[in-house]
C-alpha cells in the first residue's frame, strides 16, 4: 500500500512539471490592433500572417517565465459569429497541440461565455494537477477569480499582456498574477496584417474594390455544361475546379470549418451551388440536391487532404461511388 502511495505522488509530480497558455484572442487581437494600427482598426480587419509562428513565438516566450519547462497545450478562446469560424480560427484549430475554445458573439459584436471558459480551465488544470504553471495572455479583470482560484492550489500564474499595461490590463488582475511579461508593437508588427487602409489612405480606400474579410475571394467559376451528366458527376467537376483555385490557406481554412461545424463556408457554399446549377443548365436545385452537392464537395476537400500541392489529383475521386481510385 505504502509503495502504492509513493509511486501516485512522484507520478503527481512528474505530471504538473509542465505549463499551459492561455489565450483571450478577444483582447490579443483589441489591444494588439490598437498598438500596431491606431484607434480605427477593426477586429474584422486584423488577420494573422503566419498564425503557426505566432503560436510557437507565444510560446517560447511564455515558456521563459515558466522556467524552460514543457508545454501542456495552448488554449484558444475565442467567440464564433454564426456557425463559420473565421480564417485564423480556423488555421489555429488545425495546430498540434492547441485547444480551439469557443463562446459566442452576439449581435453588437460582444464576447459572451469567454472569460468564464478560461477561469473554469483555469482552475481544473489547477486542481487536476495537470500542470505547474500556467501563462494567462488577458488583461480582463473577470480573469482575476480564476487565477486567485488556481494559486490556491499551488499554480504559478504569469500574465502576458499587450502594450500599455496601465492602460491594457486590470491592476487588480496584475497583483494577483506572480509575474509579468509584456508583448509589445514590434512583435505584432512581424504577425498582424490589416485588409484595410489606414486612415491616410480612406479617401483612396473609397474608389477600390473592397477586399473580403476572410482572405482571397475564389475567382468565378467557369464550368461548361455536359449533357447526360449525373448531378455528382457535375459536381465533381465543379468542385475539382472551385479547389484548383484555392491556395494551401484556403483549403486548411475549409478542412477547419467541415471538421468543427460541419458546414462549407458561406463565400465558398453560395458559388458552389450557382455554378453547378448553372453547368446543369440553371434549372432549380431541391434542398435534396443542394445537401447533395454539398456532401460531394466535402469528399473532395478531403480527398485533396493527402496531396502536397493541395489540389486534387485527376481520378482521386470516381464519381459515383466517393472511392479513391485503384492504383
Amino acid at each position: 500500500m505504502t509503495a502504492l502511495v509513493v509511486f501516485y505522488f512522484s507520478h503527481m509530480e512528474v505530471g504538473m512539471d509542465r505549463f499551459a497558455l492561455l489565450v483571450d484572442a478577444g483582447y490579443f487581437y483589441a489591444a494588439g490592433a490598437k498598438i500596431t494600427f491606431g484607434d480605427w482598426a477593426q477586429r474584422r480587419d486584423i488577420y494573422l500572417t503566419n498564425p503557426r509562428d505566432a503560436i510557437d513565438d507565444l510560446v517560447k516566450r511564455s515558456q521563459q517565465s515558466c522556467g524552460g519547462i514543457p508545454l501542456l497545450r495552448t488554449y484558444w478562446y475565442d467567440a464564433m459569429l454564426g456557425n463559420e469560424l473565421s480564417q485564423d480560427q480556423a488555421e489555429l484549430a488545425l495546430l498540434d497541440s492547441l485547444k480551439l475554445r469557443l463562446g459566442i458573439l452576439n449581435e453588437a459584436g460582444q464576447q459572451k461565455g469567454v472569460d468564464a471558459l478560461i477561469v473554469t480551465d483555469l482552475i481544473e488544470l489547477a486542481r487536476n494537477r495537470a500542470i505547474s504553471d500556467a501563462v494567462v495572455l488577458s488583461g480582463d479583470e473577470d480573469v482575476r477569480i480564476g487565477v486567485q482560484v488556481a494559486q490556491s492550489y499551488g499554480l504559478r500564474v504569469h500574465l502576458l499582456a499587450v502594450g500599455d499595461v496601465s492602460g491594457n490590463v486590470s491592476h487588480l488582475l496584475r497583483r494577483e498574477v506572480d509575474t509579468l511579461q509584456v508583448l509589445g508593437a514590434t512583435w505584432f508588427e512581424g504577425f498582424f496584417q490589416s485588409r484595410m487602409p489606414g486612415p491616410a489612405s480612406a479617401a483612396e480606400a473609397e474608389l477600390a474594390p473592397m477586399m473580403p474579410h476572410d482572405g482571397p475571394a475564389v475567382q468565378y467559376l467557369q464550368v461548361d455544361h455536359v449533357a447526360g451528366e449525373s448531378l455528382r458527376e457535375t459536381t465533381v467537376r465543379v468542385s475539382e475546379e472551385l479547389v484548383s483555385h484555392c491556395d494551401q490557406r484556403d483549403l486548411d481554412e475549409l478542412r477547419a470549418q467541415l471538421e468543427v461545424t460541419s458546414s462549407i463556408p458561406a463565400k465558398y457554399d453560395g458559388r458552389l451551388i450557382a455554378t453547378v446549377s448553372k453547368a446543369r443548365g440553371g434549372g432549380y436545385l431541391t434542398s435534396e440536391e443542394r445537401e447533395e452537392i454539398r456532401g460531394v464537395f466535402t469528399e473532395v476537400i478531403q480527398k485533396s487532404q493527402g496531396n502536397k500541392s493541395g489540389k486534387l489529383i485527376p481520378g482521386d475521386l470516381i464519381p459515383g461511388t466517393g472511392d479513391t481510385a485503384e492504383q
